[in-house]
């Protein structure tokens, strides 16, 4: 015989997934769940976009190139006491879309057979102030080698490396770093025999961007 008690339980049975579900729980659940799935692409598209648009419109500098400003020799538009020191001269280019906010950098040298193993790239000086950099512009950084150094360089004597870092903010708030380093190779002569320019080409490390970089 059935009891209440077992009316009871029959009517607490729980329903099956969808199986038991009557047409306007299954409606109801299908649009939760596309709800949920739509919200859910829309924020990735979102992100995406983005990300896209962050890429293509932000800042980007790296360090272009090296060289050596020698009154001695090289003849530049800049014009300089005969007896001033060379300075070597690191140019950095914004090739991004929108300007580099707040942008300071470092520049190092080493002499000797070539980088220690185990080398830090350690930064003697306090970095230079903060300029603003226009995309698609360039600016530099400077700093002096004595003419010894200079001639131990040119007569192969000793290698010498170029080495620092570049430290920006893009127009969206995040902040970048660039670190470089150049390796002198020689210098080009003017017809007269003059050295006309001196060459630089990328070193055997540090050269690396924001998240590549160690450290």
């Amino acid at each position: 015989m059935e009891t209440d008690g077992n009316k009871e339980k029959a009517g607490k049975t729980k329903k099956r997934f969808w199986l038991d579900w009557e047409p306007m729980e299954k409606f109801n659940f299908t649009i939760a769940v596309f709800t949920v799935v739509y919200s859910l692409v829309s924020i990735g598209l979102y992100r995406i976009a983005k990300n896209s648009l962050v890429v293509s419109q932000r800042a980007f500098v790296f360090a272009k190139s090296a060289n050596v400003f020698n009154s001695a020799h090289v003849q530049t538009t800049v014009v300089r006491p005969p007896n001033a020191p060379a300075q070597v001269v690191v140019t950095f280019r914004n090739s991004g879309q929108t300007v580099a906010k707040n942008s300071t950098s470092h520049i190092e040298f080493v002499f000797g057979s070539g980088i220690p193993s185990g080398f830090d790239f350690p930064y003697q000086n306090e970095p230079s102030k903060p300029v603003l950099i226009a995309p698609q512009s360039e600016t530099s950084i400077t700093k002096a080698i004595s003419l010894e150094q200079l001639a131990e360089v040119e007569s192969g004597k000793t290698l010498m490396f170029v080495y620092g870092e570049n430290s920006y903010q893009d127009v969206f708030g995040d902040w970048h770093r660039t670190e470089y380093c150049f390796q002198y190779y020689g210098y080009s002569l003017k017809p007269t025999g003059e050295i006309e320019e001196y060459l630089f080409y990328t070193g055997p490390m540090h050269n690396c961007s924001d998240a590549d970089c160690k450290g």
